[in-house]
């Protein structure tokens, strides 16, 4: 009972702070599974909870709702015991915040410095690829970069992709790489590794959706991130790389579809993207 009210009482506060995608967590199955479905006769007590809380949820953009285990509800539970018996006001300041609190956002400090820290790691990698090419014999950038290159040209000219002798790639590809001979050579290196970024979030999105510690997910992220095929894949140009981010794409959205209330683009449209991306 306790639980479906506090879910209501949330998703009231995201209202009146006109929020329009949210996704709320509880690790009381029991709930979750009340407002995903209908729930059954044995929870009466909770029933009209649930459908409230289905009412407004229906007003969002986007409103998930998903299960996670009591260890990555941490911050929650220690809210809750922070909280005194009686019905008194508890004010927190940021020097008083209770160890799980702070944890988590050192948690989350920790990512985004883990991605700045990629970024600025892969912005070198591709500068010092210019480098290699123009002093060195052998060349950083990979050969069929060239040829997506010259693809993004032609089309860039109006004329087809694939008068570009072994181009044999989606037009899609060539499209997004057009900036190549407009802007500098190495756009699409850094579209490639940008994407390598994306991907290491939607991972984390993932196994927070899955309820995996957030100390876990840093360091699955961080394996992504840093894995030398990864890296060296996306600042030498290759796009093998970017089929699997899309896929990524729509493996999240299939993760929230499937907790989700209101409507949205399905995952299977992202999932069945790569099917063409790639032609070997």
């Amino acid at each position: 009972m306790a639980e479906a009210a506090a879910i209501l009482w949330a998703i009231q506060v995201a209202k009146v702070e006109n929020w329009s995608s949210i996704i709320i967590e509880s690790d009381s199955k029991m709930c979750v599974d009340a407002i995903l479905q209908d729930p059954p006769d044995s929870l009466w007590k909770i029933a009209v909870l649930c459908d409230n809380v289905k009412t407004l949820a229906a007003e969002f953009r986007f409103c998930c709702f998903n299960w996670v285990k009591r260890e990555a509800n941490m911050v929650a539970h220690t809210f809750a015991k922070a909280v005194p018996q009686a019905n008194l006001p508890v004010i927190l300041f940021p020097n008083n915040l209770p160890t799980a609190v702070e944890e988590s956002q050192m948690a989350t400090v920790n990512f985004r410095s883990l991605l700045v820290l990629s970024a600025i790691f892969r912005a070198i990698l591709i500068l010092y690829g210019e480098w290699q090419d123009t002093h060195m014999e052998v060349r950083y950038t990979d050969v069929d970069y060239l040829v997506f290159s010259d693809a993004a040209s032609l089309m860039a000219s109006g004329k087809s992709p694939y008068l570009r002798s072994t181009y044999r790639y989606s037009p899609l590809l060539a499209f997004l790489l057009i900036p190549n001979s407009i802007f500098h050579h190495s756009w699409g290196k850094f579209l490639f590794s940008a994407s390598d970024l994306l991907v290491g979030y939607f991972i984390r999105s993932i196994l927070k959706l899955r309820g995996v510690p957030e100390n876990l997910c840093v360091s699955t992220v961080m394996v992504w991130l840093f894995n030398p095929f990864t890296f060296t894949i996306g600042t030498r140009g290759n796009c093998r790389n970017s089929s699997f981010e899309i896929q990524s794409t729509g493996l999240v959205m299939q993760a929230l579809g499937s907790c989700r209330i209101s409507r949205g683009t399905t995952s299977v449209d992202w999932i069945g993207v790569p099917g063409d991306w790639i032609r070997q």
